[in-house]
């Protein structure tokens, strides 16, 4: 009869320890990390959808290091994204593909936030990603893009940690 509530105590010890370091460990940690897009759990509203996006974040408290490689089969296959800046809120120039784009990182709470504008045939375009993970294993990134005389376009990117 004892065995029984000692076990049920150590369970919940176990269970209670283990939720207290997931939610002390820092936002920032959380987003650290190799993850995969899940096209099926995404909803690319009216942008283009990704065939696959890789995306590989190796600090994200005071400085992002991050390296997204893309691949739309209708835009003509492989892109990439390299930002390695601070959180700072100032505007930095990150490496891509299509060549030099301005962004700005910083936090929002819990939530690391990029603005990325660059120029295209038809203008200066805004993105803002809004990048969140509540528990480490699965990261979501509202985006908003603004693009000249199409108006502002609505997406949601959701990736899985890759083990």
């Amino acid at each position: 009869m004892r065995a029984y509530p000692s076990a049920v105590t150590m369970m919940l010890f176990l269970a209670s320890w283990t939720v207290s370091a997931v939610q002390a460990q820092e936002p920032g940690e959380r987003l650290v990390g190799t993850w995969d897009l899940s096209v099926a759990d995404s909803d690319f509203g009216r942008t283009t959808a990704a065939d696959s996006i890789h995306m590989k974040i190796e600090r994200a408290d005071d400085r992002l290091v991050m390296r997204r490689d893309l691949h739309f089969a209708r835009l003509g296959g492989a892109r990439f994204v390299t930002f390695d800046m601070p959180t700072d809120g100032e505007t930095y120039e990150a490496e891509t593909a299509d060549g030099a784009q301005n962004v700005r990182v910083s936090w929002d709470g819990p939530d690391l936030v990029l603005v990325t504008e660059a120029q295209s045939n038809v203008g200066p375009v805004e993105v803002v990603d809004r990048m969140s993970s509540e528990d480490g294993r699965r990261l979501v990134i509202d985006r908003l893009v603004d693009v000249p005389g199409m108006g502002a376009m609505e997406a949601t990117l959701v990736f899985v940690r890759r083990e």
